[in-house]
């Protein structure tokens, strides 16, 4: 495991074209109980890639995690989830 997120929130836009999330954009740790609010790349487009309410791309774990902000636009990308983008780990 290379690095833990417990218990953090997200309220504010989150803005990106790749590996983008409301907590973090790439993982390969755990994140764990942790909420985002706010929107995630709301402009997506057809070069939007891994974008996630938690995480965009997670090699890692996700606990225990709550997105409520809307993940991507009208146009959207590719790997575009609620929780994350593209998943491989946990």
């Amino acid at each position: 495991m290379t690095g833990v997120v417990d218990s953090s929130a997200n309220l504010a836009t989150v803005v990106g074209d790749s590996e983008t999330g409301g907590i973090v954009g790439y993982n390969e740790g755990r994140i764990k109980l942790s909420r985002n609010d706010g929107k995630v790349c709301p402009d997506a487009n057809e070069n939007t890639v891994n974008a996630g309410g938690i995480c965009g791309n997670n090699e890692g774990a996700v606990v225990i995690c709550t997105n409520n902000g809307a993940v991507g636009g009208e146009s959207f990308g590719d790997n575009i989830g609620g929780i994350v983008g593209t998943q491989s780990g946990e």
